[in-house]
């Protein structure tokens, strides 16, 4: 969702996986613009002075099962149709973020969020229907509590993959009950200075899990794969 090319404000892009080439969306028979503007994509109306509207910024973007799903910084979350770009429902769900952290996945099925310092996950057909979705959010108690959360990542096996930026810096990966399987990385993570221990994470940013089970995830001076 890049910020520059000389278009202003926020925009979404879709790229094919083999050669990264833009894939408009299609809707009624019509190529959409790509990238497309956030304004246009959520169907957001021009200002009465007819100057561009701010768009909203987004803190958070997930795709699984034909399904587009955007977390806007006012806790707004947009269902979007992965073919179209069609806006299928806009609801509010309240969130907790840390620092510049909203961690936040979307595996088809359920959406995954931190309340306070509880994971919680609601489903997407409440999403759909439910006039206060949060109400139908089931928390799921963690054995190994998480610090500062930065990003989640969900598995077809239904693990759940955290990354903990407090004091632990590890990323955390817990079985669908919420119980501890496995840390990456070591207790406490590595020095800001002094001589680099790859046993060690630092800064982490970004989390994914890949159809062969390589959690992914990028921290600092090095990209690190782990299984």
């Amino acid at each position: 969702m890049p910020n520059d090319w000389g278009v202003s404000g926020g925009q979404l892009l879709r790229l094919n996986a083999q050669d990264g080439k833009f894939v408009p969306f299609v809707r009624d028979g019509k190529e959409l613009p790509m990238p497309l503007p956030f304004n246009e994509l959520l169907g957001l109306a021009a200002p009465a002075d007819g100057k561009p509207a701010a768009p909203p910024k987004v803190r958070a973007l997930g795709a699984a099962n034909g399904m587009i799903v955007l977390l806007t910084e006012d806790n707004r979350l947009w269902l979007l149709d992965a073919t179209t770009a069609a806006v299928i429902r806009q609801t509010v769900l309240e969130l907790t973020g840390f620092g510049d952290s909203y961690p936040f996945a979307f595996d088809g099925q359920q959406v995954w969020f931190f309340r306070k310092h509880e994971l919680a996950r609601v489903r997407v057909a409440d999403l759909k229907t439910q006039a206060d979705p949060g109400a139908k959010a089931v928390v799921v108690p963690l054995s190994k509590p998480v610090e500062s959360p930065g990003a989640i990542a969900v598995d077809d096996a239904g693990h759940v993959y955290i990354s903990d930026l407090g004091a632990d810096l590890q990323v955390k990966q817990f079985d669908p009950d919420g119980r501890l399987v496995k840390s990456f990385g070591k207790q406490g993570g590595r020095a800001r200075q002094g001589v680099f221990d790859p046993s060690g994470l630092r800064y982490m940013a970004g989390l994914a899990v890949d159809a062969g089970s390589n959690v992914r995830f990028s921290h600092a001076v090095a990209r690190s794969t782990s299984r």
